[in-house]
């Protein structure tokens, strides 16, 4: 990031462990500019989240991990 704080692939590889704990989470994907190779310095960060179809949603363990 250039300000001497944490880079985007660590935080990359922090969101996909914590992220990536949840149960129910079937898959995590990157989008986007940054996906394409495409992205500025200045370009936001577009995740998705997979969730298991079956399982009912809880938005809770995603507040845990923010």
């Amino acid at each position: 990031m250039g300000d001497g704080g944490i880079s985007l692939d660590a935080l990359f590889e922090t969101i996909v462990e914590r992220v990536g704990a949840i149960e129910g989470v079937a898959a995590i994907v990157l989008g986007g500019s940054r996906a394409r190779g495409t992205a500025r310095p200045d370009s936001d960060v577009d995740i998705g989240i997979y969730y298991e179809a079956d399982r009912p949603f809880r938005v809770q363990p995603f507040h845990l991990v923010a």
